[in-house]
């Protein structure tokens, strides 16, 4: 049968975006009413009150504690981690007087773009057209949002397409602080009813220009001072800024007292680390790419490549492979953090739901123990899943009881 295509212009926002699900996939399918979308933006919630003392807190009648919301707390085993009880200390904005109230964290991600995914699925029921704003510094915001921080996510919008990727960023209450371009934001669709991933278009991102790069910059560093914490992203950013930016950034968020996480390699990563980070996540194969290690590198190899990568301006680095698990190199001490190994669906999304648990991680000043447990947790969750950087945070919480963290010897 023939593939028919239509221009989706902004005027079809809502149209489009008719059929959004639980699961907060946005999808089109005959018969499905306007009204869940309409309801899903009356779900998004008021301000927050801002407190200052080490990060943001959500007011005790807006955010109610877990015991409220009917949420299981942690249960003793994974306590036992915390504190004085755990060889490892708590990173973090609030890691010399955490708060252990009704604490809310918010996250900045800084993303010099995103996309507009369209993906089409064969499913019992018929075909179905699944719309989402993507790309890494969405998908490290959604899962920050879906794991319960405030995520606001800074970065350029131009076009049509830039109008549905704010759309669809603002239906899953995703704070959107965005700077205007002329360039059009990219967009890609793809052929999953083969249980495949076809790319049927995938245009490349335009370069940002000086001054909207400039008003980006600006952005971004004030959310950061807000929020404590701040995700740098940007899978393949070289051709759409100049890599130095995260060096710059880099230094100028530590130097106003930003927590500052990558989720970067190549020529990004190496700027970054020369402005400094607190933590850089990384995986073996961008490990592979960079020349830092051989193919089918054992651990000791990758261990020694973190080392470097320490020595280079990282206080922590984070590999993740996949199903063998995550390496984490802290000051002198290496460790693994090893998940049950769940059937997957779809592994792409899984480093990102990775780096989004690891900045609410640190914004809750969790001990670096919980932390590897909890960002292992949520890669290990989204692999089942077919949409990207997705997870639910009840079952991440009881996953992460079960990845076991050990030394490595």
């Amino acid at each position: 049968m023939p593939r028919r295509s239509a221009r989706l212009g902004a005027c079809d926002v809502p149209q489009a975006l008719g059929g959004l699900g639980e699961n907060g996939s946005d999808r089109v399918r005959r018969g499905v009413p306007e009204r869940r979308a309409r309801a899903a933006i009356a779900e998004l919630g008021a301000g927050r009150n801002r407190s200052r003392r080490g990060g943001w807190r959500a007011r005790e009648d807006e955010r109610p504690c877990a015991e409220e919301r009917g949420e299981e707390q942690r249960d003793e085993s994974m306590s036992a981690h915390d504190s004085n009880a755990s060889p490892f200390r708590a990173l973090g904005p609030q890691a010399d007087d955490r708060a252990r109230g009704c604490a809310m964290s918010r996250v900045c991600v800084f993303a010099p773009g995103v996309l507009v995914t369209v993906t089409i699925e064969d499913h019992p029921p018929g075909e179905e057209v699944h719309f989402h704003a993507g790309g890494q510094g969405a998908w490290v915001a959604r899962m920050a949002h879906r794991l319960g921080a405030r995520s606001v996510l800074c970065t350029p919008l131009g076009g049509e397409a830039g109008d549905v990727a704010r759309a669809l960023l603002d239906r899953e209450g995703i704070e959107v602080r965005a700077v205007q371009q002329e360039a059009d934001t990219s967009a890609y669709v793809h052929d999953r009813r083969s249980g495949e991933r076809d790319s049927l278009v995938e245009p490349g991102a335009a370069p940002l220009g000086r001054h909207t790069l400039d008003e980006l910059y600006s952005i971004t560093l004030g959310v950061a001072i807000e929020t404590g914490v701040c995700v740098l992203t940007g899978a393949g950013a070289e051709s759409v800024l100049p890599a130095r930016t995260y060096e710059r950034l880099a230094h100028d968020l530590r130097a106003t007292g930003s927590a500052v996480i990558a989720d970067l390699h190549g020529e990004s990563a190496a700027a970054a680390l020369d402005g400094g980070l607190d933590l850089l996540k990384i995986s073996t194969e961008e490990l592979e790419a960079d020349g830092l290690v051989r193919s089918l590198a054992g651990e000791a190899e990758l261990v020694e490549a973190a080392r470097t990568l320490q020595a280079r301006g990282a206080r922590t680095v984070i590999v993740s492979r996949a199903e063998a698990g995550t390496l984490a190199v802290i000051d002198d001490q290496a460790y693994r953090a090893v998940s049950p190994q769940l059937t997957a669906v779809d592994t792409r999304g899984a480093g990102d739901s990775m780096t989004a648990a690891l900045a609410v991680g640190l914004g809750d000043s969790m001990p670096i123990e919980s932390m590897l447990r909890f960002a292992s947790a949520a890669g290990s969750l989204n692999v089942t899943r077919h949409g990207l950087a997705t997870g639910y945070r009840p079952t991440i919480d009881r996953l992460s009881e079960k990845v076991d963290v050990s030394p490595v010897e």
